[in-house]
């Protein structure tokens, strides 16, 4: 009887324990880890869906997240475009039928390509005017690339070349430095209102699953009618040269926000 009673008591406790390795394992798979200029801490779900409104500038947050789980949680929150939704209208795929990595071999190589599948993210959710919305990249860091999502109200468009401002553009959607922002044209109207901006490090930016986390993060962002008037700054220091300083500081800022220490 003893023995029956200490048998028992066994597997009660072998029972309890692989039932909380189990929890903890299901805990751990809907975690995230940020791996970026402030180096690697993990993120709860909570602190996710807090860091999804950041819109482009958490996408360093997501760099070692699975993308079943970053969908998981947006399906969760109030936010609109999923990345199954993303893939559906950008891809005409299945965000099942994706390797582990997102890949299903539609990497984007050029930024008038992103533009072509963002747009159509935003025509399916019925926006009217989804063809004024560009998104576009700044490529002169060696380890960054610094992503915004402007609107634009025409389609040809001349401006000062970024590089040497002297020198004069007329740039229509088939010229790769079109999708550059242009805060003014060349008689010193107003062009460019930016929607959102954030860098990802290049490593990450030809891959697949980041670019369908900047599609899912940029409509989201045009989709909330976000604005982001501080990024004619941000461009200046950038294009100095002072990439480093600036990502830290937007990711101390988003640490704060979401309840990082």
């Amino acid at each position: 009887m003893i023995l029956i009673k200490i048998l028992l008591s066994f597997f009660i406790i072998l029972s309890f324990s692989c039932a909380n390795k189990d929890a903890v394992k299901s805990d751990k798979s809907t975690k995230g880890t940020r791996a970026s200029a402030r180096g690697t801490v993990e993120l709860s779900p909570a602190q996710l869906s807090k860091g999804f409104v950041e819109g482009i500038s958490f996408i360093p947050y997501l760099s070692k997240t699975k993308l079943l789980t970053i969908n998981d949680i947006l399906n969760k929150t109030k936010i609109k475009v999923s990345l199954e939704v993303a893939y559906e209208y950008a891809y005409d795929k299945k965000l099942k039928e994706a390797k582990a990595d997102g890949d299903t071999g539609q990497v984007f190589k050029d930024m008038k390509v992103a533009t072509e599948h963002f747009q159509k993210i935003l025509k399916r959710y019925g926006l009217k005017n989804y063809s004024q919305y560009v998104l576009t990249a700044i490529d002169s860091d060696s380890e960054y690339m610094l992503y915004a999502t402007v609107e634009r109200k025409v389609n040809f468009i001349k401006v000062f070349d970024k590089e040497k401002a002297a020198k004069t553009l007329s740039l229509n959607p088939d010229d790769p430095k079109y999708y550059e922002p242009y805060e003014k044209d060349t008689l010193d109207n107003p062009l460019d209102t930016v929607v959102d901006f954030g860098a990802v490090l290049k490593k990450d930016a030809f891959t697949q699953k980041t670019q369908s986390i900047l599609l899912t993060m940029a409509a989201n962002s045009v989709l909330e009618k976000k604005k982001s008037p501080n990024y004619w700054a941000i461009e200046k220091r950038w294009l100095k040269g002072d990439t480093q300083a600036v990502m830290e500081e937007s990711e101390a800022s988003i640490d704060k926000r979401i309840g990082v220490e």
